[in-house]
């Protein structure tokens, strides 16, 4: 079963996403895993230091892939592939442009993350 989660953005509009059953999973028990204080902030309720919540992001896809991917390399692994779909025009500019407002950025910002394409 797949689920809706919501996440609030720099633009503070609410994106809903459908979750697989196998991410809502390792969600679960995260958050079991967190039981005093916010899931953002250490077990003493202070906020996670840059470094150490990076390394739970590289936890967390380690434990899905078996690899550790920092958010940065999604970030640029993920724009990479959407101006390949564009190059290879499986999808078209309009619908690169709506993914790159889900991902928080600018069309040409998103670009700039992007490997470059042969």
């Amino acid at each position: 079963m797949e689920y809706s989660i919501s996440l609030e953005q720099k633009t503070k509009e609410i994106q809903r996403f459908n979750v697989p059953n196998e991410l809502d999973d390792l969600i679960k028990d995260y958050i079991e895993e967190r039981k005093t204080g916010s899931l953002l902030l250490d077990n003493k309720n202070k906020e996670y230091e840059i470094t150490t919540l990076r390394i739970h992001i590289m936890k967390i896809f380690n434990k899905i892939y078996d690899i550790s991917f920092s958010g940065l390399e999604l970030r640029n692994y993920y724009s990479t592939y959407i101006n390949y779909l564009v190059k290879k025009k499986k999808i078209n500019i309009e619908e690169h442009r709506e993914i790159c407002d889900k991902m928080n950025d600018s069309y040409e910002e998103n670009k700039k993350y992007a490997y470059l394409l042969d």
